[in-house]
């Protein structure tokens, strides 16, 4: 939409909303087909790679504005753009995880979904809601990373699930649900992306970045 000269605001704001609206679907799949979340979101990722290859085909996608490489290069009072925008979302969330009720909601959903919708919470909706969030982080996130990249490709982003996983857990997050906080995985991503740097720091290979990603 950028290459076609589209407003970058809306062209932006469209990209994050579909990222929302992939998270919406996968949800669905989880709360209202009964889809394993780990098959829903597995497939949903194969089929969005697969249609961006298709469109581009397999081509980076360049010739973007500076107006949008900014976003992602782009810093406030020294501070990159990318920072900020990620402590901002960050603390958001913290904050709305106590104080939002739908929030606080998803530990009591994925601590037992039974139990949860006996005691009057909308349990599907919740789920729903969890899932689209993620789709708008990653949406966030790919605006982020092609913005300073310059470019798009679909093959952007293959292997980030293993680095995220880490990081969630390393977090305090419990792959059974019910536990964790946006800290905790805040505080595990930069551990992860810590760990991963020092090792290149030392002359050691970028590809073991995967190996060590999944050792943690």
């Amino acid at each position: 939409m950028i290459q076609k000269g589209i407003n970058i605001v809306l062209a932006v704001g469209l990209g994050i909303l579909f990222g929302g609206a992939i998270g919406a679907v996968n949800g669905i799949l989880v709360s209202k087909a009964n889809v394993a979340p780990f098959v829903a979101t597995l497939g949903s990722q194969s089929i969005c790679r697969g249609a961006c290859y298709v469109l581009t085909s397999g081509y980076f996608v360049a010739g973007l504005t500076d107006a949008y490489t900014n976003i992602g290069r782009g810093s406030l009072l020294g501070v990159p753009n990318k920072i900020l925008v990620s402590i901002t979302i960050m603390l958001l969330l913290a904050l709305l995880s106590r104080r939002f009720r739908p929030l606080r909601s998803m530990f009591y959903v994925g601590g037992n979904r039974q139990a949860a919708f006996i005691s009057g919470i909308p349990s599907g909706l919740t789920i729903i809601l969890g899932y689209m969030i993620s789709g708008l982080m990653a949406g966030i996130a790919a605006i982020l990373m092609t913005s300073s990249l310059g470019m798009g490709h679909a093959g952007y982003g293959i292997s980030f699930e293993m680095k995220a996983i880490s990081a969630a857990v390393i977090g305090g997050a419990d792959m059974h649900g019910g536990a964790g906080s946006f800290l905790g995985t805040a505080l595990g991503v930069i551990l992860v992306a810590l760990v991963n740097n020092v090792f290149i720091m030392f002359n050691g290979s970028p590809n073991w970045s995967s190996a060590i990603s999944g050792l943690m």
